[in-house]
């Protein structure tokens, strides 16, 4: 499944029956785990092994809840790059595997599927008037993670369950806590932290919860998260050949939105506008 877009207005039916879903979804999820105390690998094992994988359904259907549009966000690379090669075209029309048309040829540092490890990059031709695919060269990262949310989510019901109606306003405000951001796979691959993400933060202890820091806080989430996990990425995931380094640099040098593939330099995910809301 694929991130919900944010070119058109906010279904708000259809988000009413996603929200029955995700309610049956985290139902079944607790109703799996609560009497368990395994580490959190042994609890996926554990979900794989059921039936019905509850984990994998509520993950799938958080993605697809429609964001208020303010909480989509795009690195300054990736938009100057997507200027260089469609017309006319926004960057927020596309996610996924949606196809846009090359306007110009151009060399873009490209990664396989989803290989993260810069010895699998490859800068690729672009040729004009082709198809491409949005995700050969994009990815729509979840600034605040999906397993993030859906600890929130937990939380959240086991306090609530038994009153409906206010279980459905708490859940649907924490799914609206939810940030994107598109940026080039080259950057996400820079990412260092990509996983429960809000517990990093410095204002976090004082809440003691994933759910009560959604619920309660009132410092802008993005930014802090932007701050923590999108600046002043080093890479030490592997060491490359210096010939292939000094490849990197030589791009990075002569093409400004490719600073994130030098990958002996640090680097920071610049956000084109930053919001200002939760």
């Amino acid at each position: 499944m694929k991130d919900i877009k944010n070119k058109s207005a906010i279904d708000t039916e259809k988000q009413e029956l996603l929200l029955d879903l995700i309610i049956v979804a985290v139902k079944g999820f607790v109703a799996i785990f609560q009497n368990k105390e395994e580490e959190e690998e042994d609890l996926e094992d554990t979900c794989k092994a059921a039936n019905i994988n509850f984990s994998y359904l509520l993950g799938q259907a958080i993605r697809q809840w429609q964001i208020p549009e303010d909480n989509w966000h795009v690195s300054e690379a990736a938009q100057e790059l997507w200027k260089k090669i469609t017309s006319d075209e926004e960057i927020s029309r596309f996610v996924y595997k949606e196809t846009f048309t090359c306007a110009a040829t151009t060399q873009i540092p490209c990664f396989l599927g989803t290989k993260r490890k810069f010895e699998a990059l490859n800068i690729t031709t672009f040729e004009e008037k082709e198809k491409y695919a949005f995700n050969e060269i994009f990815i729509s990262e979840h600034t605040i993670p999906v397993s993030d949310i859906r600890d929130a989510i937990v939380e959240c019901y086991k306090n609530h369950r038994s009153f409906p109606c206010r279980l459905r306003g708490e859940i649907r405000a924490i799914l609206n806590k939810m940030h994107i951001t598109r940026m080039l796979k080259v950057e996400d691959r820079r990412i260092n932290i990509n996983t429960k993400r809000i517990a990093t933060l410095s204002s976090y202890p004082q809440y003691g919860s994933i759910y009560k820091y959604l619920k309660y806080t009132t410092d802008n989430i993005y930014e802090e998260i932007c701050k923590k996990c999108y600046s002043d990425l080093e890479y030490s995931k592997e060491r490359l050949e210096n010939e292939k380094l000094q490849e990197y640099k030589n791009f990075a040098n002569t093409h400004s939105w490719a600073k994130s593939i030098d990958i002996s330099s640090i680097y920071s995910i610049i956000i084109e506008q930053t919001k200002t809301n939760n």
